[in-house]
């Protein structure tokens, strides 16, 4: 009998606890106001992207590209400018005077001689300008007498002006071999006249100019 007791009270005490928890319930439920059981559930919003903030400026995590479009046909870009150099920077070339020309003259040369072969020279200045063969003719004078006389000219273009000139006579058939030099000559602008005779004797070489 006692453990049919047992189980009896034990179902009344848990239904009078069950009857204390809903009404509990109820007591709360009626509290509520109506206007928070009406009220829509929100949905928490979707995370964003987390961006960072440099020196005031929000940089994305994806890198941004450029595109850099080229120029049309027939335009070419602007090149750099060049530096300018200043004319006072640039050496200038100094102006050097022009030689003026030595005038030329015309030196007129005559030769009396007596020589089947000789050789003349004519020197200016130390610089040859006239080198010439000689050459006589034989004259009958009388039955037996006989003499060679040869005459030459020429003309030649020298500088005008003072100027030391030299002249030699050669005959190795004769034996003849003199010189004769005229220092400070002047050559005059037009022409000018180189008279050489040539004697017998060795010291008569004659030389002038007129």
């Amino acid at each position: 009998r006692s453990g049919a007791l047992w189980f009896p009270s034990t179902n009344a005490l848990a239904a009078a606890i069950l009857a204390a928890a809903m009404g509990v319930g109820f007591f709360f439920f009626w509290q509520t106001p109506r206007h928070q059981l009406n009220k829509p559930v929100q949905m928490k919003p979707e995370a964003q992207p987390i961006s960072v903030l440099r020196d005031d400026a929000t940089v994305s995590e994806q890198p941004t590209i450029t595109k850099v479009s080229k120029p049309p046909a027939g335009i070419s870009r602007p090149r750099p400018k060049l530096p300018v150099v200043a004319q006072t920077d640039v050496p200038r070339a100094i102006a050097t005077p022009r030689a003026t020309a030595t005038p030329r003259a015309t030196l007129q040369i005559e030769i009396d001689h007596h020589f089947i072969d000789a050789h003349a020279s004519v020197w200016v200045d130390n610089n040859l300008v006239y080198a010439h063969a000689l050459r006589g003719d034989r004259k009958r004078r009388g039955l037996i007498f006989q003499k060679v006389e040869g005459h030459q000219f020429e003309a030649i273009t020298v500088p005008a002006g003072k100027h030391d000139l030299r002249v030699r006579i050669q005959s190795p058939t004769d034996s003849y071999d003199e010189s004769k030099t005229m220092a400070d000559a002047m050559i005059g602008s037009n022409e000018s006249m180189l008279r050489i005779v040539c004697r017998k004797k060795p010291e008569e070489l004659q030389v002038s100019l007129q």
